[in-house]
């Protein structure tokens, strides 16, 4: 099945965790989308931070962590 979104991620993450994407070197990382509006100054439209594993249950697990720190 192909994926026409263009996107290199979406071929490697599963649709139920689209916050997870793989690095062409295989490693996980958590990323959350900043919403334009959510504070001034703002440098970036996203944050990514490395889970430090390449087994991708083990990076569903390490993510609910990670995302709760990003988030908050």
């Amino acid at each position: 099945m192909r994926d026409f979104s263009g996107s290199k991620s979406s071929l490697n993450t599963p649709k139920t965790t689209p916050y997870l994407f793989q690095s062409r070197h295989g490693v996980w990382y958590a990323r959350v989308v900043v919403p334009k509006g959510s504070y001034e100054g703002a440098k970036r439209s996203e944050l990514r931070r490395s889970l430090g594993t390449k087994c991708h249950r083990e990076a569903i697990q390490r993510s609910w962590r990670v995302l709760e720190e990003l988030t908050s």
